[in-house]
């Protein structure tokens, strides 16, 4: 009897710690030259990276964020990457630099046991939108500039 009670104490304090999140430092900005030839210097400081990482590929980028650590997007479920700033410089796109990035993305998605990858893309963003949509990804919500796109691994 008594090991019944340990187990399921033991099951309930998993579960429990499953929904805290530690509260780690706030990274206020990030000094990323290969994010500054797609986005502006604050549009990229919007968030914190302290939990993200940078995956680059050539002359593409992006960074991948646990998205419990991301309060703006819809919680399909805390064992997903958000997809941040994806961005392939100006002079190499049309090259494929950008599905090689989704492919390393979704690889190390699913090598990580991921269930999801989830990210904004702009609504006026087409060539962006066809790309994703290739691989997988569909409109989860949409606000009038804005896709929430997602592709569940």
């Amino acid at each position: 009897m008594l090991h019944l009670v340990i187990n399921v104490v033991l099951i309930v304090l998993f579960f429990i710690s499953l929904f805290i999140v530690p509260n780690e430092p706030f990274i206020s900005s990030i000094n990323d030259r290969d994010l500054l030839s797609c986005f502006s210097n604050d549009s990229i400081n919007t968030m914190d990276y302290s939990h993200s990482i940078k995956i680059k590929l050539n002359e593409a980028v992006c960074y991948l964020t646990p998205t419990k650590y991301i309060k703006s997007i819809p919680n399909i479920s805390w064992n997903g990457y958000y997809i941040n700033n994806l961005c392939v410089h100006p002079k190499h796109r049309r090259k494929g630099n950008a599905s090689k990035l989704i492919k390393e993305v979704i690889f190390r998605a699913k090598s990580e046991n991921k269930d999801h990858l989830i990210m904004y893309v702009s609504k006026s963003n087409i060539p962006a939108i066809n790309l994703y949509q290739k691989y997988g990804f569909h409109t989860y919500q949409e606000s009038p500039e804005y896709l929430i796109m997602v592709k569940y691994l």
